[in-house]
């Protein structure tokens, strides 16, 4: 099997990247495998010895094409699949791909697979839950602003699209179905994630008499629960403990503080509190065996590193029943269950096990938790699991198999809809990339909108074209050309164009592909290129724009949804009733799209720059901004809630 995995770590030491690079090695023994590193800085160096080890590439977000994505990680997850393409591009595509459901950067890939990129046919794609972004503020108190709100929605639609959702532990997935309401976590499996066994822990004797010896290890953050085990440490009327926390700072603290000064004002001079700072991942597993027990009181947890590298180092664990803490740790055999994560819980277990240290030696000295750990993550059952789901491989999406006869007559007749008013010098460039795709069952339909200048006689060359109609009616808008062209056209399919816009040769056959694959689609546009003008592409500010598609909703007076440049199944207008707002000024296609995300229908994109939209100082797009823009928006929005109110009455 070739398997590609993909990490989404920020930095060489972090539980993300350590846990893709085991799991990598072990795989590597029965398969060929890649990962691939979604920033810079995170590859690790080779593995040594003799083991197997998976080829490393890391993305260079620096050769994306210019254009403005919707956030930072929209723009990573296209350097991933950008380095997907570039690694199986002379290579057969990998049969299994899995991703981190972390910031959603599997998003670009299946959008790419979809429209057909070779280097993902045929690949299952998986998503493995390791803890979403949207998850980790939710329980860390952070909720950001909206601008920073886009990545909850691209781990969603990346969790939509994906074939198949895989989780460590049953308690993981019930975390995920409660905490995540809205998505269908379904086919779910369970695989467990590899770790190393590592060496037997040596027998390290207590001194008789000691304090309770803790250690906090991990990233000090709210929702890590550091600050209530703080708080319960001091509260404790027993004074018998000594806490140890070991991990970065992060600005997490309430009103965005620093969470150590926070800790470091808490603890005062006692010296009891030892904050050691982040340590390197080798020091940190010689640290666990110096302690009686690793707290790990944590909000949200999907699958604690921490606990289970306590667990190895023989070192019972007291855990909040968090996510996969919930199994990771039995109660009593490996370590011991808080009631919650708030500071009186916490205290309570504290005392609990300080008024009963024999209970704590027992443990300790069972061998029970490095028993667990071994259980946990037998690297036998890894594999055999990932045998059991490389044997099963679902897809959705694009399939595997070439589109059907391109340029024959088995293609569905597709009617290219260009709407004109006066854009005598462009029209034809509009035309011609319509009657240029390699997509040849093709009409087009020019509708002019009530423009009747002289100029205007360009429309009657194009008349005379193979496959070119023109039809003429009153000025009503855009709107009501498009919607009169639908009703006229005889395509099974409609690609709308303006006539200042052009397609790239491959646009309508990649679009209708899709479709093909999966008729729920309600529409396939594409990234766009801007051309035009230099004053205007200067003003405009980017080289072009990428879509997300209607199903990505971070702010609704947001456009993710696409451009008007795209193909629809023409029955959505003439058997379901769709249509463009006639009454609205401005986006229309946006009001359609929106309208279509209401009833369930969503759309897909060509992550691809297959369509060319002209820049011009006096269109709708650069002078629709500001007052308008909004006024614009804002009755769209008083329209849907009309036609809700009535459909609801009705």
């Amino acid at each position: 099997m070739r398997v590609l995995l993909v990490s989404s770590e920020h930095g060489r030491n972090g539980g993300l990247g350590l846990s893709v690079g085991r799991l990598g090695r072990l795989l590597a023994r029965e398969h060929e495998v890649t990962i691939v590193h979604a920033y810079e800085d995170a590859a690790p160096p080779a593995a040594p010895g003799d083991a197997p080890n998976p080829r490393h590439l890391v993305v260079d977000p620096a050769r994306l094409p210019p254009i403005a994505f919707s956030c930072d990680d929209h723009a990573r997850s296209a350097a991933v699949a950008l380095a997907i393409e570039e690694a199986y591009g002379s290579e057969p595509p990998p049969d299994y791909a899995e991703f981190p459901d972390y910031r959603g950067h599997a998003l670009v890939p299946l959008q790419a697979r979809a429209a057909g990129s070779p280097a993902l046919r045929g690949t299952t794609i998986a998503i493995r839950l390791r803890g979403m972004a949207e998850l980790i503020c939710l329980h860390d108190g952070t909720w950001p602003r909206p601008a920073h709100r886009m990545v909850f929605d691209l781990e969603r639609e990346a969790l939509r699209l994906a074939d198949r959702i895989v989780h460590p532990g049953e308690s993981v997935l019930e975390t995920y179905r409660r905490d995540v309401p809205g998505l269908d976590f379904s086919p779910a499996g369970r695989v467990r994630l590899s770790f190393e066994p590592g060496a037997e822990p040596p027998d390290r004797p207590r001194q008789a008499g000691g304090p309770l010896r803790i250690l906090f290890a991990g990233r000090l953050q709210r929702v890590k629960g550091v600050l209530p085990l703080v708080e319960a440490c001091l509260a404790s009327e027993d004074p018998g403990w000594r806490l140890t926390l070991a991990g970065a700072d992060t600005e997490t603290a309430p009103m965005n503080q620093s969470v150590r000064r926070t800790i470091e004002l808490m603890a005062g001079e006692d010296e009891r509190v030892d904050i050691r700072g982040p340590l390197p991942h080798a020091e940190l597993q010689d640290l666990y065996g110096e302690f009686d027990l690793v707290a790990v009181p944590s909000r949200f947890e999907c699958w604690s590193n921490v606990a289970l590298e306590a667990l190895r180092a023989g070192v019972p664990v007291l855990a909040a029943p968090a996510g996969g803490l919930a199994e990771i740790v039995e109660d009593g055999v490996s370590g011991w269950h808080l009631e919650g994560s708030d500071r009186e819980t916490i205290r309570r277990g504290l005392e609990r096990l300080l008024a009963d240290r024999a209970e704590v030696e027992r443990l300790r000295a069972s061998g029970a938790p490095r028993a667990r750990f071994l259980e946990l993550t037998n690297e036998d059952e890894v594999l055999k699991e990932y045998r059991d789901l490389f044997s099963a491989r679902p897809q959705k999406g694009f399939s595997s198999d070439p589109f059907r006869g391109f340029g024959d007559s088995s293609e569905p007749l597709v009617t290219g809809v260009v709407t004109y008013f006066g854009e005598h010098e462009e029209v034809r460039e509009a035309v011609d990339s319509l009657l240029a795709q390699s997509h040849r069952n093709l009409e087009v339909i020019v509708v002019d909108d009530g423009s009747f200048r002289a100029e205007d006689r360009v429309l009657l060359e194009l008349a005379e074209l193979d496959r070119v109609r023109v039809l003429y009616k009153p000025n009503g808008g855009e709107s009501t050309a498009r919607n009169l062209a639908i009703l006229l056209a005889d395509g099974e399919y409609v690609v709308f164009l303006d006539a200042d816009n052009t397609l790239e040769p491959g646009f309508v056959a990649r679009a209708v592909a899709m479709v093909e694959a999966d008729p729920g689609i309600a529409y396939v546009t594409s990234w766009l290129r801007f051309f035009g003008e230099p004053e205007a592409l200067a003003a405009a500010g980017t080289g072009g724009y990428a879509a997300l598609g209607n199903a990505v909703r971070s702010d609704d007076a947001i456009n993710s949804d696409g451009d008007s440049i795209a193909l629809m199944p023409r029955r959505l207008f003439t058997r379901e009733g769709y249509s463009y707002e006639e009454e609205g000024v401005l986006m229309a296609d946006w009001e359609l799209y929106r309208r279509l995300r209401e009833d369930g229908r969503f759309g897909a994109v060509i992550p691809a720059l297959e369509a060319n939209y002209r820049v011009r100082p006096d269109s709708l797009s650069s002078v629709g901004t500001g007052d308008l823009h909004a006024l614009s928006w804002d009755e769209a929005l008083s329209r849907r809630r009309r036609r809700m109110l009535e459909e609801a009455g009705s």
